[in-house]
């Protein structure tokens, strides 16, 4: 059922961006470890592959998690020239009077946007949020507005936000919408784990005029081997989130652990998915496999074949002790008669371990398919229904 919802649901993002969820039998060939959470999701990013997933669309409040989106959507505003990071922003008292976790923003100060993001991911400053959300919509009622479509468009379909931090009550999400806001995140900003890896946070000053330095609420940086981001949540009514990201080897993964019992318990179960998807997968690039197949049969076109390319990354995470498998077969979706477009979907190629799907690549034309003159037509028409009465297509 999961990996309906993961394709269905996920796939706005267009297929680099979809997320393929676990086939059915990984759980009997690499039995996952039972997470003491509301809901949890491992994901493997250079794949798009889910690895692990349970209670995954069990509703929760997203606490600070919101906060990727407020990120995401400041880092598509510098990239579209619209913000710079040095650009200033004045602190209003509605952002100064903000509660619960702060970078320590005073009312009519000038802030440059970088430390604005800055003390949104590391220190989580909810201060901080609205600060910038005002600065880049005029409102964070107009801002949260924008937060809410880009859920949307990213296909979150179960994520409704309330302001631009996370802390009202109203707000839900699953681990599901976020394990694919993470991977997005992830892909379309790798530059932000500069900044989610950072283990403090000095910026402010105290009644004593000392800086104010804080720390990093993700405990395992410094303390896991590759980890480097990504975001904490915390709020009485949802409980302690993490979502921890870790790079071994070129392998990349996302653990969302949401509504834990505690800080240490979301840092424990976090390091038992990440250990589970280091120990029991590898990244495979099946290219090398595929590439004899990246052509397909045109029929009544100026060509006869059309090369295919690879819609989404071919790599692929495999279960160790079953490496030696792997078998890629390609399957077209449906005869192809000229014209085709380029980019068309054409056909898949399915990676399949002993008779189990591991992932799905779409193939898609890598050129244009002219339509050909009346006798190639009449000749190709003819051919067809022929083969086709002998059931040799």
């Amino acid at each position: 059922m999961l990996f309906f919802l993961v394709v269905a649901g996920w796939s706005a993002g267009g297929f680099a961006g979809v997320l393929q969820g676990p086939p059915a039998g990984l759980r009997d060939r690499v039995p996952p470890p039972s997470i003491e959470a509301v809901g949890a999701v491992l994901i493997e990013v250079g794949s798009g592959q889910v690895l692990m997933a349970q209670d995954a669309t069990a509703r929760v409040a997203p606490a600070s998690l919101a906060k990727l989106v407020t990120l995401r959507l400041a880092w598509q505003a510098m990239e579209r020239s619209e913000l710079s990071a040095d650009e200033e922003v004045i602190v209003s008292e509605r952002a100064w009077r903000t509660p619960g976790s702060r970078m320590f923003i005073e009312v009519g100060e000038r802030v440059r946007v970088a430390d604005l993001l800055r003390g949104i991911a590391i220190v989580s400053g909810n201060d901080a949020c609205v600060a910038l959300a005002e600065h880049l919509a005029g409102s964070e009622e107009t801002f949260v507005a924008l937060m809410n479509r880009e859920a949307d468009r990213l296909g979150l379909a179960d994520t409704h936000f309330t302001d631009s931090h996370g802390i009202a009550g109203t707000a839900f999400t699953t681990a599901a919408d976020v394990a694919l806001l993470a991977y997005r995140y992830l892909l379309d900003h790798p530059e932000a784990l500069a900044l989610h890896s950072a283990r403090r946070f000095t910026y402010s000053l105290s009644p004593r005029g000392e800086p104010i330095t804080q720390f990093n609420r993700n405990g395992l940086l410094g303390k896991y081997e590759g980890a480097d981001g990504l975001k904490t949540g915390f709020t009485r009514e949802a409980g302690y989130h993490l979502v921890a990201t870790a790079e071994r080897d070129g392998m990349r993964l996302v653990a969302v652990v949401l509504g834990a019992a505690g800080e240490t318990a979301r840092e424990e179960q976090a390091i038992r998915l990440l250990d589970y998807g280091f120990g029991s997968f590898e990244l495979w690039d099946v290219y090398g496999q595929l590439q004899p197949n990246l052509t397909a049969r045109v029929w009544q076109g100026r060509d006869n074949r059309v090369g295919l390319e690879p819609g989404s990354t071919t790599l692929v995470a495999v279960p160790r002790r079953y490496a030696g498998g792997v078998e890629v077969v390609v399957h077209p979706r449906e005869h192809l008669f000229a014209p085709v477009a380029r980019g068309r979907h054409v056909a898949d190629a399915l990676v399949t371990l002993e008779g189990m799907e591991l992932k799905r690549i779409p193939l898609l034309a890598a050129a244009d398919v002219r339509r050909a003159g009346w006798w190639k037509v009449l000749v190709d028409y003819l051919r067809f229904g022929l083969l086709r009465a002998l059931g040799r297509l």
